[in-house]
């Protein structure tokens, strides 16, 4: 089906049709949630018949047309999925989501997953950046980079030192990442692309792990034609 044939219908319905074309996984669905609360829904799958039973206290579907889905923060999405997929919280609350006592006194979940976390992040800028920074690699030519050696003691008790590098400030800054010391930098001479070419580096040149800036002012990314 076409996107566009979703347009109106329920959730349960696209997730019907999307099992019937073999596309089993979790997705996730646009409404006016995503203009009043920045939120969409995280869509799983049906409940399954081991999900039926009830011992009494309610944790249970009623039936297997029950949808597992939660509202979360947009800004929050990978946290959801990759949670959901190691199946710790907030995985629970999509678990649970299906239940007749989803929201139980004493066991009530939030509107929106996500909500407490971003919020708390806004406050914390270092929860703001482990929760939303993005990691990369970078190959600093000699010149890009500086380096100087720590002292430390390692996991014998023997004092040692080790080679730290970063690439320098002003570059850091150019290229939106954070000029942050780093000990584990190996040599690279070459490295080949995507498209198959092969970039050649002189010699000096190093892998270095970087962290995105995320205050850095990103130029206003282009779609390709035809996207949708």
């Amino acid at each position: 089906m076409r996107p566009a044939d979703y347009i109106g219908k329920s959730h349960s319905y696209i997730r019907t049709k999307e099992n019937e074309a073999g596309r089993k996984n979790p997705f996730l669905l646009i409404d006016e949630r995503a203009t009043t609360d920045c939120a969409v829904w995280y869509v799983g799958n049906f409940a399954t018949e081991n999900e039926l039973e009830d011992d009494g206290t309610g944790y249970a579907a009623p039936s297997t047309d029950a949808l597992h889905e939660v509202l979360v923060k947009a800004s929050m999405v990978a946290w959801m999925h990759v949670d959901t997929e190691r199946f710790v919280p907030p995985a629970e609350q999509l678990l649970h989501s299906v239940f007749k006592k989803y929201n139980a006194p004493g066991q009530e979940w939030p509107e929106i997953a996500g909500a407490e976390e971003e919020a708390q992040a806004e406050k914390d800028e270092e929860l703001c950046i482990s929760f939303h920074a993005r990691s990369g690699s970078c190959v600093p030519e000699p010149g890009d980079y500086e380096e100087r050696v720590d002292e430390m003691v390692n996991k014998m008790g023997v004092p040692t030192s080790q080679v730290v590098r970063r690439l320098k400030p002003e570059i850091a800054a150019k290229h939106g990442v954070m000029s942050e010391w780093t000990p584990i930098s190996p040599s690279v001479s070459e490295y080949k692309c995507d498209d198959g070419t092969v970039k050649k580096f002189p010699p000096g040149s190093i892998w270095l792990d970087v962290v995105f800036d995320l205050k850095f002012d990103w130029p206003e990314y282009t779609w390709p034609e035809g996207s949708l």
